[in-house]
């Protein structure tokens, strides 16, 4: 017998190994997919500021007077800039992304990478604790003792 024989002799066989290899076979899939998701469920849309339709007001329309995050309202020949409280977006590509729903855009645009930073940190830490967790409460169950 080799090295490598005696090793898995030692360690043994069986349902608990198998139940081990199903269930790292199964999590290993999943890893790539939840890595991926901030990045589609946060994409950068293409969006447009959705004006009020209020009386006796004269809206600048032209995309120069325009930005996205503002829009110039002209009532008895004096122009306000009025920051703009609702958006339009283009749901050609995506319907509905937490992007569009939380109009995480202008002043909230921060946010959709601030998501994808914090599950990273998460996934750092949560891994680091996890090793050493796994490491102390296995050697519990397997020998009895605390290393």
């Amino acid at each position: 017998m080799s090295k490598f024989d005696d090793l898995l002799q030692q360690l043994g066989t069986g349902k608990w190994n198998l139940l081990i290899v199903i269930s790292v076979g199964y999590w290993i899939f999943q890893i790539p997919l939840h890595s991926m998701g901030a990045a589609f469920l946060t994409p950068d849309l293409t969006y447009s500021c959705r004006t009020p339709h209020e009386a006796n007001v004269d809206i600048q329309a032209d995309n120069e007077t325009r930005s996205q995050c503002s829009y110039n309202v002209t009532i008895e020949g004096n122009t306000e800039e009025h920051v703009c409280s609702q958006w339009d977006f283009d749901n050609t590509t995506y319907t509905n992304t937490i992007t569009s729903e939380f109009e995480l855009v202008c002043e909230y645009s921060f946010l959709r990478p601030l998501v994808k930073s914090i599950y990273f940190l998460g996934a750092f830490f949560g891994s680091l604790v996890n090793g050493w967790l796994t490491d102390r409460f296995i050697s519990i169950a397997r020998w009895g003792t605390r290393s």
